[in-house]
């Protein structure tokens, strides 16, 4: 292998890790002021809506499966119907 040349892999290599942006080590700097006071209510109170919304519609899929096995059920009962002979 000549040393004066570089493999694809070892080029892909170079421009990924130099374009690695480094973690933020001062906590005000991207993310503002680490007041926690305010910042627990403000996720507290929208809190049960979200939970609320969130069975919502776990519920309007459970009804939805089953009237879709309401639905099964009476095709297959119409089906059966239909293929017995009187």
């Amino acid at each position: 292998m000549d040393h004066g040349q570089t493999t694809g892999a070892q080029a892909y290599l170079c421009i990924t890790v130099s374009h690695v942006n480094p973690v933020p080590t001062d906590s005000k700097s991207e993310f503002g002021a680490t007041d926690a006071g305010g910042s627990l209510l403000v996720l507290a109170l929208p809190a049960p809506i979200a939970g609320a919304g969130a069975g919502l519609v776990g519920e309007l899929f459970r009804l939805a499966l089953q009237r879709a096995d309401d639905l099964r059920n009476a095709a297959r009962l119409l089906a059966l119907n239909r293929l017995t002979p009187t």
